[in-house]
């Protein structure tokens, strides 16, 4: 996302160092057999086959998937489709109608205070469904080829991410509280105030059944996010001008602030305001908090946490852990940077790579949204990175 922002081809080196050493040494049999979701001391590539989540899989992708869509290697495709196919044929439970969590029982890891976390082939998890779109589904799918080596490629993603919505809209989605239950294994997981319960996962579940049924003319899917995704807006809308993270058991919003929560809320007011602008009438005020109180303004980087009684960062969160790198953080920049030039009336510039010629303009898109390509300008410079091209896309119409 940096390289797609700025053009500076050393971000782009990085993604490729990245890209190149997970294809190296992450992917299991160039992805036909998953990947590893971690490294242990000495190297290897952690766990073994049963023991991987399904969730951690899509973040095996997300890399990969970006820089596809920088550079349409369609080496890096091959191998991201391996992967999607295995997640979805190993994973999927055809009695239960959902991706499932993970195919063997055992104990994660033991807390400080001596109890454990288990992992359960119970489990029926939201993000299960979730990440498959987020982390590389709804970026590709627009782009992808009609066909590769033979199968309907496209097609058969916008078959699976409507499958996917559906799930996430009929088993996952409350009505009474209009939220999406973080889990659905059982009834104990049914209730406000548990983990991830809460007003992030709800209104980016909401944001990709948008954005699936605006892809695939499944209208039924657009009406039924427009509908509920405004009433999470109002709900985290807090009197001093900022988002509350989730309603807790008491119906209460709790106020302190999570940084990937913020990240999506402001996200899908702004996506919603390439629709209706009013919708902007939040981000003022949550843009304006996000950069004074989120931000590091000494050692830089995005805080976990603030707490809302004082606006200090709770520093018992690291800035960066195993589930907090620079993702949210880049997507934040560059939804609203395009969502911004698009409501003042303003063109869009991103920089991609291809390595094969110009695509198609309609195989061009800015992060996941729709526009109108104006121009595309080919640019040649000093920075000695020979094995890419750059290419400078100008962007009105965003939607």
């Amino acid at each position: 996302m940096a390289y797609n922002l700025t053009g500076n081809k050393k971000y782009l080196s990085y993604a490729k160092a990245g890209v190149d050493y997970l294809r190296a040494n992450a992917l299991v049999y160039y992805g036909k057999g998953g990947a590893y979701t971690y490294f242990d001391r000495t190297g290897n590539g952690q766990p073994e086959q049963t023991k991987r989540i399904s969730q951690d899989m899509t973040y095996a992708i997300s890399g990969l998937a970006f820089y596809y869509y920088l550079t349409r290697d369609t080496q890096v495709l091959q191998e991201i489709v391996n992967l999607k196919n295995y997640i979805f044929d190993y994973y999927y439970d055809q009695e239960w109608d959902l991706i499932s969590w993970v195919k063997a029982d055992y104990t994660d890891y033991k807390n400080p205070d001596g109890t454990v976390e288990t992992v359960s082939t119970q489990q029926r998890e939201l993000v299960a469904q979730l990440d498959q779109v987020y982390a590389y589904m709804m970026l590709l799918t627009p782009i992808l080829p009609a066909e590769f080596n033979g199968v309907k490629l496209q097609q058969n993603w916008k078959d699976d991410l409507v499958h996917l919505a559906t799930i996430m809209s009929e088993q996952f989605y409350t009505p009474d509280k209009n939220i999406f239950w973080r889990a659905i294994t059982d009834s104990k997981n049914k209730k406000l105030g548990t983990d991830h319960t809460d007003f992030g996962h709800s209104i980016k579940t909401l944001w990709l059944i948008y954005e699936v049924g605006k892809l695939t003319g499944h209208y039924d899917l657009v009406l039924f996010a427009q509908e509920a995704a405004p009433k999470i807006l109002e709900a985290a809308y807090l009197e001093d001008g900022t988002w509350g993270r989730r309603i807790n058991e008491y119906g209460q919003v709790e106020r302190d602030k999570e940084w990937w929560i913020l990240a999506e809320l402001d996200q899908v007011a702004a996506t919603l305001s390439l629709r209706d602008p009013s919708y902007a009438k939040y981000l003022p005020t949550t843009y304006s908090y996000w950069f004074e109180h989120m931000v590091d303004h000494k050692n830089k980087g995005v805080w976990h946490w603030v707490n809302a009684a004082d606006n200090k960062p709770d520093i018992h969160f690291p800035k960066q852990h195993s589930w907090k790198n620079a993702f949210h953080t880049f997507e934040h920049a560059i939804v609203g940077y395009l969502t911004g030039q698009e409501i003042h009336d303003l063109p869009s510039t991103l920089y991609f790579a291809f390595q094969n010629g110009t695509p198609d303009y309609t195989q061009i898109r800015p992060y996941t949204y729709a526009a109108k390509v104006k121009s595309v300008e080919e640019i040649i410079d000093s920075e000695n990175y020979q094995e890419f091209k750059k290419q400078k896309v100008t962007f009105t119409y965003i939607r």
